[in-house]
This record gives structure tokens, C-alpha cells and sequence, in this order.
């Protein structure tokens, strides 16, 4: 087997590509080692939470604030939060069309990752039925406040805190011929 001598030049070039291959290979390593570690040290947590639920009524055509307008809401027994008694109980909205009810002590839940690449926030919503209700507009339909739709958008709002905002828009009714709505 001959070998052939490397010039000066060359022998740089092979130098060089090495010292990239191994600077690769070891910021490959390094994120790898970074991720691993942020997966390990990975804590499930479990807590509790003052959360305030906050209609938000509106005109469909519109899109301006509904006030006074009435959300009926079923309380079933249980639920994950101080109150779990079974009631029915009404919130009327104020000039901005919102209407709001604490739930003290709900039970949230998340995850957080060593190096909070992953941070989670959840929480139990009451186990209500609600409806809104307006003078002038169609009565909504009963709705289940605890699926999946508003679980998705409660969110932290400070230490021992959490908000979810509930939007819904009514539609005005419509007049028959005769007058009557």
C-alpha cells in the first residue's frame, strides 16, 4: 500500500473539517443532554386555585355588550371546588355585559419540566349548566360549562388565581307579521 504524502494546505482542510465534524457532533450531544434533562426532572403537580368564571354576553349582530341580561345557571352536586352543593342561582351582567361568580379553592392541576421548557396549567370547572337569558333576544340553549371547549380556555391569572372567560352571543328576536316577537 503507497501513501501518498499530504501537502501543508491539505492537510489543514482535513483538520478543519474534522474539528466541524466533532463541533457538530458535540452541539448535537449537548441539546440532547439539555432535553434529556429538562424530560427527567419533569414534576406532575396538583394544587388549588380561586378561580373566577366571567361571562362575556353580546348582541350577535352587533357585537356590543348585552347589560342585564341573565345567566341561569344549574349547580349539580359535587365538582372539584368549595362549593359543591346541588343549587340554581342567577348572575346578571352589568353595563359591559359581563357577569361573574368565584369558585374558591378549585382544584388545578399541570406539569413543569426541569428547565420549564414545558409548563402546564389546568383546572376543574364547576359542574354547571348554564343558559343566558335577555329581554328582547332568544334564550340560549343549556350548555355544560365543565367540556372540554372551556377547559382549554381557563387560564393562570396570578398566584393562587385563575380566569375563565365564557363568550356568548344572543340573537335578537325577530317579529312576526302580527307584531308579536
Amino acid at each position: 500500500m503507497m501513501r501518498v504524502a499530504l501537502t501543508a494546505e491539505e492537510s489543514e482542510k482535513r483538520m478543519a473539517r474534522r474539528r466541524w465534524k466533532w463541533l457538530v457532533i458535540g452541539l448535537i450531544a449537548l441539546a440532547l443532554l439539555i432535553w434529556g434533562y429538562d424530560r427527567v426532572m419533569t414534576i406532575y403537580w396538583v394544587g388549588s386555585t380561586d378561580l373566577e368564571v366571567e361571562f362575556a354576553i353580546t348582541d350577535n349582530a352587533a357585537g356590543s355588550p348585552i347589560a342585564d341580561a341573565r345567566v341561569e345557571i344549574q349547580q349539580s352536586k359535587g365538582g372539584f371546588y368549595e362549593d359543591r352543593d346541588e343549587k340554581e342561582f342567577v348572575l346578571i351582567s352589568d353595563s359591559a355585559g359581563l357577569a361573574r361568580r368565584g369558585c374558591p379553592e378549585s382544584m388545578c392541576f399541570g406539569t413543569r419540566s426541569g428547565l420549564g421548557f414545558t409548563n402546564t396549567f389546568a383546572v376543574h370547572l364547576p359542574y354547571w349548566q348554564f343558559r343566558i337569558v335577555a329581554d328582547g333576544y332568544q334564550p340560549g340553549q343549556w350548555t355544560p360549562l365543565n367540556v372540554q371547549q372551556y377547559i382549554r380556555e381557563a387560564q393562570r391569572a396570578g398566584p393562587g388565581k385563575a380566569k375563565l372567560r365564557v363568550p356568548m352571543s344572543l340573537h335578537k328576536w325577530q317579529a312576526i307579521p302580527d307584531g308579536r316577537p
